[in-house]
C-alpha cells in the first residue's frame, strides 16, 4: 500500500496477492504461464473440466476445496435441471465452452 498524500490512495496489486496467498506476483505469473502451456491443447471438456479448474486455482496457491463446488445441480429456465462445471460462491458460476 502506498500513500501519496492525505487526499489520494493507491495500491500495488502484487502486495495484495502476496498477503492473501503467500505467493509473490512473479510466482503467480510463472504459474500462469505454465498453466497456459499445459492446457493449450485441451480438447475434451467432459474429462478435463475438473483437472483444469484444480490447476487454475493452483496458479494462486489455493485449493479448489476452499472456494468451489464441482458439478453443482441448478434449475434452468422452464424447470429443467442442469449443472455448472464449477460454482465459486461470491464470485461466479463457471461453465467451460463445449
Amino acid at each position: 500500500t502506498t500513500y501519496k498524500n492525505p487526499n489520494t490512495f493507491s495500491y500495488d496489486p502484487s502486495s495484495l496477492y502476496e498477503h492473501q496467498m503467500g505467493l509473490n506476483w512473479n510466482e503467480i505469473k510463472s504459474r500462469a504461464l505454465l498453466f497456459s502451456k499445459t492446457w493449450a491443447d485441451a480438447c475434451n471438456e467432459d474429462s478435463q473440466a475438473k483437472p483444469f479448474w484444480i490447476d487454475f486455482f493452483e496458479i494462486f496457491g489455493i485449493t479448489n476445496k476452499r472456494v468451489a463446488t464441482f458439478e453443482l445441480n441448478v434449475k434452468k429456465l422452464g424447470d429443467a435441471q442442469g449443472f455448472v462445471d464449477l460454482f465459486w460462491p461470491r464470485s461466479t458460476s463457471c461453465r467451460l465452452p463445449q
